[in-house]
């Protein structure tokens, strides 16, 4: 599989780079610029206060005076760097997006050579739910200061051009070593990410779904996919 990275001028996925896609253009700027000591220092004590408050109370009960309290900043220099919660959120959510990816395409290349196509797409899917479970009181934040985001602001964002691509090449792995029937790896792959849409898992949350049973629906998405002969040796198998 051929690693992805973002564009500078866009943000953008590009092959054969290192760098993990951005969230959407232009949601690291100046991230490349020389950072003072005390700004790095404000920056991480910030984040790791938030982080905490977060991880024991829930995005949704922290404010930005909580967080300038227990990182020990004044509030000017909390605003100075973060305009609001949901910046924050997002400078968080950005850093655990970017642990994803590089965990991503470590397994990826590990498995490239010995695991079928779609076990890898399930396993992409499955670890993808997994990322939206744990940033679940983030990505609320984050929606509720912003709304949701629909059309391009979502579709065209640099991390899911790069969800898509990776889902559409193991789709078409998978066609050529008929795993599948012949498809659309493109057009499947977008139905496929549709589950792991956050808006649809935080809707899904609020009507009572668990995470087990979303994996489930995801599992079961796949297991369609497979051609008649894959699904008859892998119900021989079990």
């Amino acid at each position: 599989m051929t690693s992805t990275t973002v564009d500078d001028a866009n943000g953008s996925a590009a092959p054969g780079s290192e760098s993990p896609p951005r969230l959407w253009a232009g949601s690291q700027a100046g991230a490349g610029r020389q950072e003072r000591r005390d700004a790095t220092t404000n920056r991480q004590r910030i984040l790791a206060a938030a982080q905490a408050l977060f991880a024991a109370q829930g995005a949704a009960a922290v404010s930005m005076v909580d967080i300038a309290r227990a990182a020990g900043v004044a509030h000017g220099t909390l605003y100075r760097r973060y305009a609001s919660k949901a910046a924050v959120c997002e400078a968080l959510l950005e850093g655990n997006l970017a642990s994803f990816y590089e965990r991503v395409r470590g397994h990826m290349a590990a498995e490239a050579d010995r695991a079928a196509a779609l076990a890898q797409l399930e396993w992409l899917c499955t670890e993808l739910l997994a990322l939206l479970a744990e940033n679940a009181s983030l990505l609320s934040a984050i929606t509720e200061a912003h709304g949701p985001q629909s059309g391009s602001a979502y579709y065209g964002n640099p991390w899911y051009r790069w969800l898509h691509e990776t889902a559409t090449e193991l789709l078409t792995q998978a066609a050529r070593a008929g795993e599948t029937a012949v498809l659309d790896g493109a057009g499947v792959a977008y139905g496929l990410l549709a589950l792991c849409n956050p808006d649809l898992y935080l809707y899904q949350r609020e009507q009572g779904f668990t995470d087990a049973r979303m994996a489930s629906v995801l599992q079961q998405f796949i297991q369609g996919l497979r051609s008649t002969t894959e699904r008859e040796t892998s119900t021989h198998t079990q």
